[in-house]
This record gives C-alpha cells, sequence and structure tokens, in this order.
C-alpha cells in the first residue's frame, strides 16, 4: 500500500463538524502537529470552560446573588427565579449585540488566468481574506497568481487534480488526484494543503479515513457557474446568507468579481465580517 505523506485523515466541516477514528492511521500516515481539527478541539474546550466560569460567576454555584462592585464592601443584588432568568436573557442578549458574524468567501476551480487576478484585486481593496479550492491541472503556468493568492493570506486547498467525481474512480485514481495536487500547490508555496473540497461533494467514506485534510463543504451554493448573471448571484447570497455560512462561488468567470464587488460592502453594512473557513472553524 502507498504511503500518502502529504493527503491526511479528512472530517466534514459544513458548520458542524464529524470526527472518526482509523485504527491504523498512525501506522500508515503521517500527521503534522497543529492540525485544524487539533486547534478547532482546543477552541471548543476553551468555549466549554468559559460558559462554566459565566453561570459559575453568575448563580455562585447555584445561590441566588450576584456580587457587583469593588472594594471592601461589595453590593450583594438578591435576585429572584425571573430576575435570574431575566439577567441571563440580558446577558445573552448583550452577547448577541457584540458578536461579531462571520461568513466565508470560498472559491472553486482556479486559478483562472484572467478572473482570478481580478477577484484578488477585489478583495485587496475590500481587505477580505478568502478560501480557494484549487485544481493541480489549472497551476501549471499560474505559479505566481498561487504564490501572490497564499502571500495576500489567503486559505489554499484542494479540489483534486482534473475536477473528477472521486466515486468514479478507483480509490487509487482518487488518492492519486489528492496527492498530485498537494505537490503543485506545495511547490508554489512551500506548504501542504490542510482543507480540500471534493468535486460536486462526493467522496467516499474509505477516502476519508485515509487523509487527513479537513473537507469542506458549503450549506450555500451561489450556482455562478450555471446562471453568470451578477444580479442573481448578488441576490442569492443577499436573500439566504446566514451567520457562520460558507458560500460557493467559482473565481473563473467575469460575473462572479464583480458579484464579489458588489455583495461585500453590502454584507459588511449588514455586520458580517467575512473570513476564511479556518478562522471559521477556529477563530
Amino acid at each position: 500500500m502507498a504511503v500518502y505523506r502529504n493527503i491526511f485523515h479528512t472530517a466534514a466541516y459544513t458548520g458542524s463538524m464529524r470526527v472518526e477514528k482509523n485504527p491504523d492511521e498512525k501506522k500508515n500516515f503521517h500527521y503534522p502537529r497543529g492540525t485544524a481539527a487539533v486547534r478547532l478541539a482546543a477552541v471548543l474546550s476553551a468555549s466549554v470552560l468559559r460558559g462554566v466560569l459565566l453561570r459559575f460567576c453568575i448563580f455562585g454555584g447555584g445561590a441566588k446573588g450576584v456580587s457587583v462592585g469593588g472594594g471592601s464592601t461589595p453590593v450583594s443584588l438578591l435576585l429572584s427565579g425571573d430576575d435570574q432568568a431575566g439577567k441571563q436573557t440580558e446577558i445573552e442578549r448583550q452577547k448577541e449585540d457584540t458578536a461579531v458574524k462571520k461568513i466565508a468567501l470560498t472559491y472553486d476551480d482556479g486559478p483562472d488566468p484572467v478572473y482570478t487576478e481580478e477577484l484578488l484585486a477585489v478583495l485587496e481593496a475590500e481587505n477580505v481574506r478568502a478560501t480557494f479550492f484549487l485544481l493541480g491541472q489549472e497551476i501549471a503556468g499560474q505559479e505566481e497568481i498561487v504564490k501572490k493568492m497564499y502571500d495576500a493570506g489567503h486559505i489554499l486547498g484542494n479540489h483534486t487534480y482534473s475536477h473528477v467525481d472521486l466515486l468514479g474512480l478507483s480509490e487509487w485514481e482518487a488518492l492519486e488526484q489528492l496527492r498530485k495536487t498537494n505537490e503543485v500547490i506545495a511547490a508554489c508555496t512551500g506548504e501542504y494543503p490542510q482543507y480540500f473540497r471534493p468535486p460536486f461533494g462526493r467522496c467516499s467514506e474509505s477516502i476519508n479515513k485515509q487523509i487527513s485534510m479537513l473537507m469542506i463543504m458549503w450549506p450555500l451554493d451561489t450556482r455562478d457557474w450555471e446562471c453568470q448573471d451578477t444580479g442573481v448571484i448578488v441576490e442569492n447570497i443577499v436573500q439566504n446568507v446566514k451567520e457562520n455560512d460558507i458560500i460557493l462561488m467559482h473565481d473563473g468567470y467575469e460575473t462572479t468579481v464583480e458579484a464579489t464587488r458588489q455583495v461585500i460592502p453590502i454584507l459588511k453594512e449588514r455586520g458580517y465580517t467575512f473570513v476564511t473557513v479556518e478562522e471559521l472553524m477556529c477563530p
């Protein structure tokens, strides 16, 4: 059996994460320390701890009082059950008011020899970082564009070598699609991708268990490749976007570039912050 040292065990992320264990993983594959899944587990653990501490500070381990103020004579506010519920509701409201509403723009099938650079200029002007899932066969001759994407802080993911349905390939052929793409991306950036998006969203569990890139799906599909209409793309996003959404687009169309130019300021005005998929999972 071949050893694929630059493609790793996969879980799928679409806003929630599924984690599976492979009993042969340590024997057959190399795993980098500090992967996205590990960082995400640490973040979740910290979040749980903060929640426990918050409840302890509010309710004192079951007591009905909350101490406020400073100095040697703190003021004790005794709260009824209704008052406690009201206090908790107010705290949650304040948290919602101050919380950052994050969304991630993602682009598949690049790099495009014309429109990817135009898109990068739009993102730079808006100070937005995105995530690009690249096709290995499109990188030859466009290595400088790939380096430019990486240097600008965008996340580069694996979208297979030739945009094939992985379920139509043998296991070896599917793994080769991923391995070759990781190699050409790493040759440009010096770093192997940690994220993967299968064409058509189709990938077998068997492949998942042999790689450890995190598979990124999408709750909001603009279908920009189909309509190629700027207004339709913008309306689709604005009408359907929700907090923590991963938005699927493609950087090979002029209409997508223009839709990106228009939709970013609209969503910023509505309080959304644009992040990479890595930042969406690991704040």
